[in-house]
């Protein structure tokens, strides 16, 4: 069972690979991104959904000392 969850993770990672190209340089550059803007530079890189319609965003949590109020 753990192998064939390995295998399917790989392949899904290794599929959508220019999607979390992108989506890494976004971070990278923003730190954070919005469910929206996750969606876009998925999309745009490819046309198939990076997963089904159980995949939930959720909302951003503020980290402590990232000039959020604590």
């Amino acid at each position: 069972m753990l192998t064939r969850a390995e295998t399917r993770a790989r392949d899904l990672l290794t599929s959508h690979r220019e999607a979390l190209a992108r989506l890494t340089s976004a971070l990278l550059e923003q730190e954070t991104v919005t469910g929206d803007q996750v969606r876009a530079l998925t999309q745009a890189a490819s046309p198939q959904p990076m997963a089904g319609p159980s995949l939930r965003l959720a909302a951003p949590r503020p980290v402590a000392g990232h000039g959020h109020a604590e």
